[in-house]
């Protein structure tokens, strides 16, 4: 996705409000420099949520078009991050059922361990951060990729949101349309399935590298 820098009457520290009257002013070089501050942000959620490149990059376009499209409805000052990274999200989630052809139970978008009474913190025991050194490590980029595609999709996102979009559990709640503590829970339950798809890749690749 080409964008052109904006001038520097529209550089960061003009307000999105102010490009978003800009823009429906006939300014399209302010629609582009709202573009340019958020792309990063939107296109790295996507990509890490579908696992593929031009996929990614076609639906990135796709949400801010739909973007484009709602900003004359806009009647709130709400945060503009958080209503793309919302319309990502449910862009992608499209994309999950067209790839399949299939809508998602409770229990597949979420996780089995929803069922049988681990719907609350307490029933979760391990919430200390996965190590940022290790999420960090090149080598581990593409099993960490894997290990996330293979997360029921509810608490993909959850991930995503809070490890690589930097989000509060309050955020995640707004751009998921769930409770702050759900977003909490959900993501405890997620990084246990990390580890564990973590701990038998390791041991898989230890075992191959034996027998070579």
């Amino acid at each position: 996705m080409q964008i052109e820098e904006p001038s520097g009457m529209l550089g960061p520290g003009v307000s999105d409000a102010l490009l978003v009257r800009i823009t429906l002013a006939g300014d399209q070089k302010a629609f582009a420099a709202l573009v340019l501050r958020y792309h990063t942000t939107i296109f790295q959620f996507i990509y890490r949520f579908l696992g593929d490149h031009r996929q990614a990059c076609d639906v990135l376009q796709e949400i801010f078009l739909r973007f484009y499209h709602a900003l004359p409805a806009r009647t709130t000052d709400a945060s503009f991050k958080l209503c793309l990274l919302q319309m990502a999200y449910n862009c992608c989630i499209d994309e999950l059922r067209q790839r399949g052809g299939r809508t998602y139970r409770f229990s597949q978008f979420y996780g089995a361990q929803w069922i049988g009474g681990a719907k609350f913190m307490g029933g979760v025991s391990d919430l200390s951060p996965l190590s940022a050194a290790r999420l960090d490590r090149p080598d581990l980029q593409q099993i960490l990729q894997q290990a996330l595609t293979s997360l029921p999709p509810g608490q993909r996102a959850v991930v995503i949101l809070r490890y690589v979009s930097r989000l509060s559990f309050a955020e995640i709640g707004r751009v998921l349309e769930m409770p702050a503590l759900v977003a909490q829970t959900c993501f405890a339950l997620a990084k246990i399935e990390l580890r564990q798809y973590l701990r038998e890749r390791q041991a898989l690749i230890a075992i191959s590298s034996e027998k070579m």
